[in-house]
Order: C-alpha cells, then structure tokens, then sequence
C-alpha cells in the first residue's frame, strides 16, 4: 500500500468529520513536512476571513503574544522587503486586523481582532516509512498541536509501540479494504504552547480550504 494512500484516506476520513485537511504541509519557515495536517475550524472567524480576507500570517504571526512593535523589525525578522511589508500591514489596516500608531515618526502595530480560526489541531504521519525521521519531525513541533497519530495499515511490534506511545502520539490501524481507521493507542491531549506555529498550521490550511470550497465550478 502506497503512502499517498494511507495519507489521502486518512485526510477524506477527517474531512468526514468536520475538520479541514492538507497532506504533505511544510511548516512555513522551516523544512519540517508534515504528512498530514487537519485543524477544526472556529466557524466565527472562518466567517471573518470570508468578509475581510485571510490575515497575512508569514508577517502577522510575529504580532502574536506581544504589544507594539515597530515596522523595522517586522521587516527584519520576516526578512521581507520594506515596501512589500508596508503594503501588508496598511491591508491589514484598512481589513481590521491590525491597528497602528505612529511612535517617534515610525509606524507601529498591534493585532486588533485576531484569534486563531481553529479550535484543535492533529498532525499524523504515515509510519510505514522513514519512521525515526517523522518521529524526530514531530519531536521538532511540540507546542504546536493537540493530537499526533501515526498511521499503520498492519500490526506493530512491541518496541515500536513503546517508542510511539513514549512521544505521547497515538496508534491507527488502517484497513484498507473495510475503508476503517482504529484507534489502536489513543494520542494524549497537549496544550498549545507555541501559538505563532498553531497559527500558521490553521491559517494555511483553511486558507486553502476556503479557495477550494468558493471556486467557481465551471
């Protein structure tokens, strides 16, 4: 059984249920490839993005969890152009997510109305391949999710379950034929500690989501 089988089946099961889905996420910003992704959406603010636009998370994020901050060093912690960041934050501006001030003659931002559009995030990885790889991965975005799965369409030994288990990530068996996924080992609940990262995982996810669901269908 292929990997892109056992993700695919994976993400339309969870899409099933009401969550939104992407395979294959590289976190923004890093070169860590998540398998599969799903975030449930806030319906509150997926609304909001609707009416106004999704938020420009690679710059908004740096907002997050602080007061003002000033546009010099937005522009050198996203590595961004100057104008490129101008025009973002006066989108921004005029879309209600950012309110700015001027201190000492250079402008100034703080988030306005921003909440992150998901109420639960899950990582899952396809564990018939490079096993020790994602597991290092998902060591790498601790803070970041609620649940982690590894996905397995057979019977696991003993070691590999422990390991699995001692990340605190759960165990899914995957029967192919009967189209069912079993909870084996279920993951433990963690708390977000790394909202930036959270925010980014939902942004991108419902953003494409959102493009997806409002395409015109010809």
């Amino acid at each position: 059984m292929s990997s892109d089988t056992i993700k695919a089946a994976y993400a339309a099961y969870l899409s099933g249920r009401g969550y939104s889905a992407r395979m294959d996420v590289v976190l923004p910003g890093t070169d860590i490839m998540i398998d599969v992704a799903v975030v449930l959406p806030r319906m509150r603010d997926l609304k909001k993005r609707l009416k106004r636009g999704f938020v420009p998370t690679g710059i908004l994020q740096f907002l997050i969890g602080v007061d003002w901050i000033g546009i010099e060093k937005i522009i050198a912690q996203t590595g961004y152009e100057e104008g490129y960041v101008a025009s973002l934050m006066k989108e921004s501006v005029e879309n209600g997510w950012v309110e700015m001030e001027a201190k000492d003659g250079v402008p100034h931002f703080q988030l306005l109305d921003y909440h992150i559009p998901a109420r639960e995030c899950i990582l899952a990885f396809d564990g018939t391949n490079d096993l020790r790889d994602k597991m290092t991965r998902l060591a790498k975005l601790a803070g970041c999710y609620h649940r982690s799965n590894f996905i397995f369409p057979y019977a696991l030994d003993r070691d590999t379950t422990e390991q699995i288990v001692g990340m605190g990530a759960g165990i899914i068996r995957y029967y192919r034929d009967y189209g069912v996924f079993h909870d084996i080992v279920p993951a433990e609940a963690n708390e977000i500690d790394d909202l930036r990262r959270f925010a980014l995982i939902a942004e991108y996810i419902l953003y494409n989501n959102v493009w997806i669901m409002t395409e015109e269908t010809i």
